[in-house]
Parts: C-alpha cells; structure tokens; sequence
C-alpha cells in the first residue's frame, strides 16, 4: 500500500500543478491591469486601439506637446548616481524607469547600429567591422543625404533579420520634425537616405575619439540648437553622443572593413567572457553627458513644457558582451495614471516590469504620433506600458533596476563553464555506465552511478531553483551561484533516494517530477511581478541578449518536454501492469494535452516549436503503452498534427491587436507577407551554426539513411520478436509491477529494490521464468559484457525503459530540427535523461543480483 500511495501520489501532485498553473494564468490573466494596465488604459498607452479613445485624451494641453528621444550609447544604470550624473538622476525621480535591450545584429551594439534599429524597427547592423563614428548628412542636390546609405542598406537587406532601415522616416513623412545630432539623422532618414527634417549638428563626446578634446567644447549644443529649432515640432530626437571605454574607441568613418555576422566562436567567447571592469576615464565621459543633458532638458521644459521625453541609451560602450542600458520617460503620454512618482515601464514584447528592447521605441512612436501607420501591422517591439504603481523614489527604482542589471550581468560569463560542468558529469556517467553495470561487480559498485546520476540529473533545476536566492548580492556571486546548485541538486537527489521510498523508480520520478513542476510554476506565476526563474539564469536565457523574456525557452523547453515525458511513461506503465490499458491512455493524453496547452498558448509557454515536438513525443508514447504497431503513415501523420497545434496556436495570437502579439502572431504576418521563408531559414540556419546548406542537406541525408536502416531492421524484428514482448510486458518483471510489494511484504524481505523484483518474479509464469536469466545462471551473474549485462536485460525487461527513450529520443530530435538553439536541446534533454535512465538501470540490475532464483516448474 505505501508503494501504491507514493507511486498514484507522484503522479497526482504533478498532474495537480499542471492543471493549477491554467488556472493561475487566467487569474494572472483578469489581474494584469494591475502590473500592465494595456487593458485597461489602453485608450491612452496604446491609441491603436482605440483612436476616438486616444484623440479625446490629447485635445486637452497634456497631450499636444511634442514628443522628444533623448538618444546615447554605453550608459548602465549602475553608472548612475547623485554626483556623477545630477541632471539624469533627478530626472529618474518622476519618470517611468527601466533596462533597456540594445542588442542588434552582432554580440555588442555600435552607436550607428542602435540608432539605425530605431530607424527599423528590427535588429540592424552598421555594415562595419569596429565601431566608427557616425558621419553626418551631406548637403546634395536633393537635400540632405546619410553617406554610405546605399551600403548600410545592402548589408541590412543581406542580414539574416532583413530590416527596412529608413521605415521611421518614410512614416512621419508629414510630420514636422527634428533631429540634433548625427545618430538622430540616421534615425529619421527616409529609405532612401534623404533627410527631409531639419538638421543641426554635434560634436562627439569628450573621450569616445582619438582625436575629441578633452574638453566638452559642445556641452551647450544640442540645447542651443533645441532653443532655436524646436519650437512646433512634432517630433525631436537627440544624440548627445557616445560613452566609450578607452579600448573601444570610435573608428575614424570608412576605416574598417564590412561587418560579417556574429559567428560561433563569438558568440561561445560571449557565454565566457566577463563584463569588463569600468575604467576611471569612463566616468567622466558619462559626466560630461549628463552636463549635456542637463542643458538640453533645461531648454525641452522652457520651449516645451508638455512634451513626452524618452530618454534612453541605444548601444554598448565596449566590444566584449552585451549588456543592459539605461532607459527613463516622463510625459503625458507616459503619466497615464497622474502619479508623478518612479515607476517600472514594460511592454508586450518582453512582459516584465523594468525590461524593454529598443525595438519596442519605433511602434512607441509610431503609436503616439501616428496611430494609423500600416508600418505597427509588422512591427517585432510592442509599444511601451507604464505601470500604474510608484516604485518610490528614483534612488528606490535605480536600485531595482542595478539589481535586476547586476544579476543578468553576473550570470553571463558563469554559462559556459556551468555547460561545461553539466557535460562532463555525462560524460563521467557515459564512462560509468558499461564499467559498472555488470552484475558481478555487486551493489556497491553500481551506488555511486546511481547516487551520482541522480545528482546530476538534479543540477537542471537546481540552476533555475537557485534564482530563488539572491546569490549575484553575495560578494562571491560565483561561489553562491555555484554552492546553491550543487546545495539544491543534493537535497533533490536525498529526495530521490530516500529510503522510505519502496519504488526503486523513486529518483527518476522525483527529480522529472520536480524538473517539470518548477518550469510550470515558473511559466504562469511570476510573469510580470518580477524576473522568472528562467530569466538571467545559467540554463534559460540572458535578457541582454534579447532572445526570450517569458514562456518556454529552447534549453528549458528540453527539460520541461523530458521530465513529463518519463513521468508520464512511469505512471501509464503503472496501470498496464495493473491491466488497466484504458487508464494508462488516459493519463498520457490528460498530460500531453496540458503541457501542451502550458507550452504552445502565447499568454504562457508561447514556443511554436515546442508543442510539434511534444505531440510526437507523447503520440509515440501513447502508441508503445497501447501497443499499437508504429508505420511510416502513422508518423507522418503525428508530424502533421504537431505543426497545425502550433500553426493554430500562431493563428491565435495573430488575431490579438498587432502591439500585443507575441513572435508566434508576428510569425503568421510574416508569412501573409511573403517573409515566412526567411524567418525559417534564419531559424534552420542558426540550428546547423550557420553552416553551408550542402553541408546541411548532407548531414540531414546521413539522418534519413540511418533512420531508414534502423527502420527496416526494427520491421524485420518485429516479428520475430512479437511473442518475447509481449510476454515480457505481461509480466510484472518491471519496477512498476503493482503486486511487487505486496508479494514482497507476505515474504518477508526487507530490500526495496529487491522487494520489487522478487514479487515480480514470483508472480511469473513458468515460460517467463525459464525465458529471464536469473542471477544463479552462471552465464548472466558472472557476466562482464554491456551487451549481455543489466542494460539489454533491462531493455527487454522494463517497458518504462524502452518507451521512454523512443519517445524522448524522438522529441529530441524534432525539438532540433524547428528551434533555432540547434544542438542545445538534444544536450539538455540528454542531461536529464541519461542520468536517470543508468540510475534506473543500476537499481534494476541490484535487484536482480539480491533475488535468489525463482524456482523453475516442468
């Protein structure tokens, strides 16, 4: 009975959570207007949606001032404070705060690149290969001309994002506007590289060239020319130039050779290397732009007292890894709520408090100054959304925000090795496995495999489980990071191997069980209120990368899709051996409907890729546990209905307004405007790490050449081996045998793994019995080869174990072909699942070795 109650209870609890995290994403649903008022105030932060709404709003003064960006590059918001920065930060005291995502086309943002995504809308390159400094217009007999135009367009055009740089220009075409600066002229730049607003000029920053002065000779410019200029303008922006670290310093124009897209060895550099310390000279740089922006707000509030300022930094100051910029608004069109106190801003296109892209700025604008623009039906950023709850001060909103900075900022450079760790820990089970799964090697051999296997099949979860901690304030984050991993991966181990757990499948179903649980909990119950589990952390994703804020990433997805898939095979296996078929259907179809629903539903795990992949994985599953012969039609059959479950999915999301779609709705546009094809080469590309596509059809005829063989092979044997299956599956010869411990109580034994295997055999039949090798057989006991060891046998013996790793191999290998993280999930999926198949395995062969012979009847 205690078995029986653990075993239902596992199977339960997690099925409980999963159900209740549907239920809190429609409570998280119905109190979003508190965290992001977008449906309740969207009649004023998002116009779109409701022109009359919006234009009632802006009849009145506070809604017919200008709107003014504040542009720069290379400011954290740790470089912030009350003597270095006066101007900027008590101008944080009533604005709506946040981290701003700079990231573009390479691993680190130049000036020109993050003032062109503004341009765009999309990631954009600057088509060089250091940072140079931006020129500015040139007078020609059509106007004023971006040189190089044509060139930056080339590359964009060429760029695996193909973004339309010149779109923020061609929309306000009728707009009056102005741009101070040449980073401000890049953005307002039409298509064609004409610049049909008014211009004025400004010099770099003191420090950013090798040939500025080191005195800021234009502190007053950008004012000067903003008090001349500025009056009854629509639409400013400024660049009040760049903050660069002395090593990284702006290139002369035309000095470097084309850019080339991020490659591997970049981006693997990136995952290593830490953020660099800020050198002295850098500090007073950022003070000579605050000096700079001071003067220019003094004149914004004197000429335009009711203008909405955006105030943002738009790249990086170095050339080593990204990293999170500063970003603050005040205005009208910001002050929805007529708190004049801090407060976080947010967008749909990120979901968390405190964090948005730079892609986000051009359907902000777009959306306040032309709500009609076709140009917000393609846009990849969402327009901004101030919360309605004072943070406090600006001192209390700048410390959030370090915080939230410093965390995703520690975590980076610690990636790397952590991956390295994860594998090596494989590779010593890998090594492990065929030394010690023989039988005469006896328990002690295999318990360290077992205990070390379920230890590393813990460390997944333990990475996202120690983001409860604020380890990155310890003054070793490092040592914390790692100390509370290893801490929570050994108590989730002490979990599975507890003693009073009789089932000797305990590790695989608590740690799956637990893996499963927290990236559940963690999809629908944090999104908003603070960083997820999965944000910053060493397994998810990074937020100055700029790949996924919310949902399911491609890393966590592996782990979610493996733990619910040998879970969920545990529990159908329960009630086979119960006789139960129809029940054990049950259970794998209630599961896969839910995770699906968790993974595939835009407001929670919002991955395209994933629910094809899980449908496989789960129809494979529900195929093996019924019994049903698999075909090539049967196959191609579930691939389909894996892709339409996403394609409906998309099809979902598509229909919301366009600023609150997620990349699954913006995925459909892109196919009504013929650039789906794109978007799926980029995604294909980036899995095969942009190798040639020779290369890759090459490799994927190698796939199909062995899957072919592996097929007919398992057709031939079928067969053949038909009748030993199903013997083998009617017997309770499984861990999960359902009369395993009660046989194993009326006898007596007091060892769990043997209580199991004891009562399964005792309950054999005499052809089962002569058909099993016994540990008295001299040829399976004195065994030492891995073919004919505890692994074959427990291949034949255990249907958990046979089913569970075709249908996890087989959502494996689909999870790479769609997602673009290519061999990511396949080594994640491994990490979890390979260390609990040898640990299963090694429990098996213990309770083989302690079971003396069944006796044989003729």
């Amino acid at each position: 009975m205690v078995v029986a109650r653990f075993r239902h209870g596992a199977l339960a609890l997690l099925c409980a959570l999963l159900l209740w995290t549907i239920h809190a994403s429609a409570a998280a649903a119905s109190a979003s207007t508190v965290t992001h008022p977008a449906a309740s105030a969207s009649t004023v932060t998002h116009p779109a949606a409701n022109t009359a709404a919006a234009t009632t709003k802006n009849d009145g003064p506070s809604g017919t001032g200008p709107v003014v960006v504040v542009g720069f590059s290379g400011v954290l918001w740790n470089n912030l404070s009350a003597e270095t920065t006066p101007h900027l930060w008590k101008f944080i005291d009533r604005a709506g705060n946040a981290n701003i995502v700079v990231r573009t086309v390479g691993e680190t943002t130049c000036p020109a690149a993050g003032w062109l995504t503004l341009s765009a809308g999309q990631r954009t390159t600057d088509a060089t290969g250091a940072c140079e400094i931006i020129p500015s217009p040139e007078h020609t007999e059509s106007g004023l001309h971006i040189p190089g135009w044509g060139a930056l367009r080339n590359a964009n055009e060429q760029s695996s994002y193909q973004a339309e740089i010149g779109l923020l220009g061609d929309e306000i075409a009728g707009v009056d506007a102005l741009a101070i600066g040449p980073g401000a002229a890049l953005a307002l730049a039409q298509s064609d590289g004409v610049l049909s607003t008014d211009y004025v000029d400004v010099d770099p920053l003191p420090g950013s060239t090798e040939d500025a002065p080191h005195q800021d000779t234009a502190r007053d410019a950008a004012a000067d020319a903003y008090k001349e200029a500025a009056a009854g303008k629509d639409l400013i922006v400024v660049d009040l130039g760049a903050v660069r670290y002395p090593d990284a310093l702006l290139e002369p124009t035309g000095s470097t050779q084309p850019a080339e897209t991020s490659s591997a060895f970049e981006k693997m550099r990136s995952a290593f290397a830490p953020a660099a310390e800020v050198p002295d000279d850098v500090d007073a740089e950022i003070a000579a732009l605050d000096a700079r922006f001071g003067a220019l707000l003094e004149q914004i509030e004197a000429v335009s007292p009711n203008a909405t300022v955006i105030v943002t930094s738009v790249g990086d100051s170095q050339e080593i890894t990204p990293q999170l910029g500063f970003f603050a608004a005040v205005g009208p069109r910001i002050d929805t709520s007529g708190t004049t106190q801090a407060r976080l801003i947010s967008s749909d296109a990120t979901r968390q408090l405190g964090l948005i892209q730079l892609t986000d700025l051009l359907p902000t604008l777009l959306t306040w100054i032309d709500p009609q623009s076709p140009a917000l039906e393609h846009t990849v950023g969402s327009a901004l959304i101030a919360s309605s709850d004072s943070i406090g001060s600006g001192a209390d909103a700048a410390a959030t925000l370090v915080d939230d900075q410093v965390r995703s900022q520690t975590v980076r450079p610690l990636v790397g090795p952590f991956y390295l760790v994860m594998l090596l820990c494989v590779g010593i089970m890998v090594i492990l496995i065929p030394l010690r799964l023989r039988y005469d090697d006896g328990v002690e051999s295999r318990r360290f495999l077992i205990q070390f296997g379920t230890w590393t099949a813990s460390l997944p979860a333990a990475s996202l489980l120690v983001n409860l901690l604020p380890w990155w304030r310890f003054a070793n984050p490092a040592l914390g990071l790692f100390g509370g991993i290893v801490l929570i991966a050994t108590i989730m181990a002490g979990i599975g191997l507890f003693k009073l757990w009789r089932d000797p499948a305990a590790p695989l179903v608590v740690v799956s069980g637990v893996t499963a649980a927290t990236l559940a909990i963690d999809v629908v119950a944090t999104g908003g209120a603070g960083y997820p589990l999965q944000l910053a952390s060493l397994l998810g994703t990074q937020p100055q990368v700029g790949g996924r804020f919310y949902g399911l990433s491609n890393a966590t997805f592996a782990m979610f899709a493996v733990s619910l898939l040998l879970v969920t095979a545990y529990g159908a296996e329960r009630h086979i051996r119960r006789g139960n078929p129809r029940r054990a259907g049950l259970v794998v179809l209630s599961v896969a409907a839910v995770s699906v629903l968790l993974d595939g539903s835009p407001s929670l795990g919002a991955d395209f890729g994933g629910p094809p992949a899980l449908i496989v994985g789960f129809t494979l599953l529900a195929i093996l546990v019924w019994r049903i012969p698999l075909t090539w039609l049967r196959v191609l059959a579930i691939l389909g209905a894996g892709f339409a479950v996403s394609l409906g999915f998309s099809f979902i999301d598509y229909l919301r307004p366009p600023e609150q779609r997620s990349h699954m709705g913006r995925f459909i546009q892109s196919l009504l405007d013929g650039g789906g094809f794109e978007v799926i080469s980029r995604k294909l590309s980036q899995s095969f790490f942009n190798l040639p596509w020779t290369v890759v059809a090459f490799l994927i005829a190698i796939v199909a050449v062995v899957v072919t063989i592996a097929w007919r092979v398992h057709v031939q044997h079928r067969g053949r081996s038909a009748s030993r299956a199903e013997a083998a599956d009617s017997s309770s010869g499984s861990f999960v045998a359902a009369d395993a411990s009660v046989h194993a109580d009326a006898v007596g034994d007091p060892t769990p793994s043997s209580r199991h295997f004891q009562g399964a055999q005792g309950s054999a039949t005499p052809q089962q019995a002569s058909a099993t090798p016994q540990t008295g057989d001299a040829d399976a006991t004195t065994s030492r080869s891995f073919r004919t060891g505890p692994f074959m046998a427990a291949w034949r013996d255990l249907p958990l174990l046979r089913e569970s790793i075709v249908a996890v191999g087989a959502t494996l290998a689909v999870g790479f072909f769609i997602n673009d993280s290519g061999i990511v999930v396949p080594t994640l999926g491994a990490i979890v699942a390979i260390p609990l198949w040898a640990a299963l395995v090694a429990r098996y062969a213990d309770a083989r070795s302690a079971t003396p012979s069944a006796p044989r009847k003729n």
